[in-house]
């Protein structure tokens, strides 16, 4: 399942991850996933779950929206506050 976000939030990932300094294993193991899961997150191929995703965000230091390619200045649809 390689989409759009998939791709997205892969690239931004193994962005992040390597202008850290860290290898594929070195972030799965602090994420609690096989290696094989996190590669397959990079390469775009599966989202990660909310749990997975927050940690992401925490091993990273990327904020959620800059990794689901959302602008942090969402403005809220009109009708709902």
């Amino acid at each position: 399942m390689k989409t759009e976000l998939g791709v997205h939030l892969g690239l931004s990932a193994r962005m992040a991850r390597r202008n850290l300094g860290l290898t594929q294993a070195a972030v799965a193991e602090r994420l609690g996933v096989a290696r094989e899961v996190y590669a397959r997150l990079e390469r775009g191929h599966m989202l990660p779950s909310i749990h997975t995703l927050r940690g992401l965000c925490t091993v990273l230091h990327v904020p959620p929206h800059a990794l689901l390619a959302l602008d942090a200045t969402i403005e809220t649809p009109p009708g709902r506050k």
